[in-house]
């Protein structure tokens, strides 16, 4: 096996934790819709927790929410659907999510071992999220999961600016620490330390998270990440690199406005998430998770794991595969 610098190899895992730190909602597709305020939940009794648990984090968020079952679907008025359970759902509600999936994932949810989907389909003239697990067991991690990455690609996305609303609040984590596993076995090469607090940026309030690197072949080494998350949905960030014989670096600030997302001209139905449940031991522990299959390997996440809800990575790299562990 050919052998890499290991302050070179540090610094690409580094990389890219920041990259799946900065998007963990990528992994259920990415935002869009026009504004909504009302939410109906449409779920059985038998995922009545998952519907609370969505039905808490949409009112959080501050939006106008209903638990309705199937017999009561025609009280959803204006409200956005959301669908908990696939076709073979109790009480009703399978019928509900059979006419707003396709052919392909209806089989897919029953024929794959572990299935979890979220799916933006049509429920008639109007648009509709059914998020659906193989089980009860499979809907509420997705629905758990769909919620704390902030209900991306449903218009309720419109609503979710804040990282406070997405459930992450100042305080809440202070050296949050995430383990670095080399590419060539199980020894540990660093760590990722997470900060969460209250801050302001040019006099305006802001949520901070604080990211740094602590390398363990070189400790008087430095790489931080800090983002600012304003009230109005803006981020801005910057990145500082030093160490003994690179000498410094620190990014200028860069903020991203936010802009109300929109569905226009962008395919509908389509899959938001795709992924597999099962269970993944790591060196924190042993978590209920959500497979994302990748290109060059698999993302594990889980709503356990705090701010990034990863709890492993596995990209397959030139080099070997590289290991980001929570």
């Amino acid at each position: 096996m050919v052998k890499r610098n290991k302050k070179v190899a540090f610094y690409f895992l580094i990389a890219s934790a920041v990259l799946l730190t900065q998007a963990p909602a990528a992994s259920l597709g990415q935002a869009g819709g026009d504004q909504v305020t009302g939410v109906a939940v449409i779920a059985n009794s038998c995922d009545a927790q998952a519907a609370e648990a969505m039905a808490d984090s949409l009112r959080s968020a501050g939006f106008d929410v209903v638990v309705l079952s199937a017999d009561r679907a025609d009280e959803v008025g204006d409200r956005f659907p959301l669908i908990l359970g696939g076709p073979d759902a109790y009480e009703g509600v399978g019928e509900i999510s059979a006419s707003v999936l396709n052919d392909t994932d209806e089989a897919w949810l029953r024929e794959v071992q572990g299935a979890l989907i979220v799916y933006l389909g049509y429920w008639g003239n109007r648009t509709a999220v059914v998020i659906a697990g193989q089980t009860r067991n499979e809907t509420l991690l997705a629905a758990r999961l769909y919620a704390s990455s902030g209900f991306p690609g449903s218009p309720m996305s419109t609503r979710l600016t804040s990282l406070e609303s997405r459930g992450v609040l100042p305080g809440q984590y202070a050296n949050y620490s995430t383990m670095i596993l080399s590419p060539y076995g199980d020894n540990v090469t660093g760590f990722m330390l997470y900060t969460v607090s209250s801050g302001t940026l040019g006099g305006v309030q802001a949520t901070v998270i604080v990211q740094s690197a602590v390398n363990v072949y070189a400790p008087q080494s430095n790489a931080t990440s800090v983002a600012y998350y304003l009230e109005n949905g803006s981020i801005c960030t910057y990145a500082s690199i030093s160490g003994a014989g690179m000498g410094s670096f620190t990014s200028n600030l860069t903020c991203t406005a936010w802009e109300p997302p929109n569905l226009t001209g962008q395919e509908v139905p389509r899959v938001l998430g795709r992924a597999t449940a099962e269970y993944r031991e790591v060196p924190a522990g042993t978590f209920y998770c959500a497979k994302f299959a990748r290109q060059t390997g698999a993302v594990w996440v889980s709503p356990e794991v705090p701010i990034t809800g990863i709890v492993e990575v596995v990209d397959y790299q030139p080099g070997g595969p590289l290991s980001v562990m929570s």
